[in-house]
C-alpha cells in the first residue's frame, strides 16, 4: 500500500488483518482519533481489560522486538477479537479486492483454510517475524464448541496448516466417540 493512499476504513482494517499489510496496520494506529498516543492508550487498557499479564504490544504491527505474548494471552485476544464482527469478517473471507490508486488489487487469506469446505473458522490471523517465525491463530466449530488455536513459531509454511488439520480431525473423531 502506497504511502499516501486514501482508503475508506473498512479496506484499511481488511488489508491489517487479512493478508497482514504492515503499512494499514500503522495507519490505522496512526490515524485512530487522537492519534498513535490514543491508540496505545487503548490498545494497553485493553491488554489489562483482557488481564493477558504476559503480553506487551510496543506497536501495532507486530515487527518490534518488544511485542510478546503467550499462547494463552493470544488465545484470550482471539476470543475477544471474534466478538467484533468487523475484525470477524476482515479475517475469513479467503480473498478481496481493494482499490487503491484506481486499480482493483486483489489480496488472499494468508491462511489456506479459510473458505475451505468443512472449516467453519470464524476468526483467523497469520504472521511472520524472525523471532516468533511463522503464526498461525484461528477459532473454529469444529462440532459443537468453539475452539481456538495458536500455533506459535510454527515451522515452515505448510506446519502450521497440516498441524490445524491433524487437530480438528483428532476433535471431530472425539465429538463422534
Amino acid at each position: 500500500m502506497p504511502v499516501g493512499t486514501r482508503l475508506p476504513l473498512h479496506a484499511v482494517l481488511q488489508l491489517a488483518l487479512m493478508p497482514s499489510n504492515d503499512s494499514a496496520a500503522y495507519a490505522l494506529a496512526h490515524q485512530y482519533p487522537g492519534g498513535f498516543a490514543a491508540f496505545q492508550a487503548v490498545m494497553h487498557a485493553k491488554i489489562v481489560a483482557l488481564r493477558l499479564r504476559h503480553t506487551t504490544i510496543d506497536e501495532p504491527t507486530g515487527l518490534s522486538r518488544l511485542n510478546r505474548s503467550t499462547t494463552m494471552d493470544v488465545s484470550v485476544m482471539v476470543s475477544a477479537a471474534a466478538r467484533y464482527p468487523a475484525i470477524a469478517r476482515a479475517t475469513t473471507d479467503p480473498r478481496s479486492v481493494v482499490p487503491i490508486d484506481g486499480k482493483l488489487v486483489e489480496y488472499q487469506n494468508t491462511n489456506p483454510l479459510v473458505g475451505q469446505k468443512g472449516w467453519d473458522i470464524a476468526l483467523s490471523k497469520t504472521g511472520f517475524t524472525d523471532a516468533a517465525g511463522r503464526c498461525l491463530t484461528m477459532r473454529l466449530r469444529p462440532a459443537r464448541d468453539s475452539v481456538t488455536m495458536v500455533f506459535l513459531d510454527a515451522g515452515p509454511a505448510a506446519f502450521p496448516a497440516r498441524d490445524a488439520i491433524n487437530i480438528r480431525r483428532l476433535l471431530l473423531a472425539r465429538e463422534l466417540a
